[in-house]
């Protein structure tokens, strides 16, 4: 989340920095001309996004709700197509 606590803490996350949350972290870093931090923020924040995303699509793409993938592997091993 990005918007709300960026428009009511004007960016600065108040009081004592409880609702800044990791992209407004980033900008901060941004606009500070910090972009070492804000480079490894980044690349932080898509190795995150990307293990989610594994485990999302392990999760929903585990079931094989009308046996297509069984059917698959039964003609494959009759030489069918």
């Amino acid at each position: 989340m990005f918007d709300v606590p960026q428009i009511l803490t004007n960016g600065q996350g108040s009081p004592d920095r409880t609702s800044m949350t990791l992209i407004m972290f980033l900008n901060s870093h941004l606009k500070s001309r910090n972009y070492g931090m804000a480079g490894a923020l980044s690349v932080y924040l898509f190795i995150v996004s990307g293990i989610l995303c594994f485990f999302v699509y392990r999760m929903t793409n585990d079931n094989d709700p009308d046996g297509s993938k069984a059917a698959a592997k039964k003609n494959k091993k009759r030489g069918r197509r």
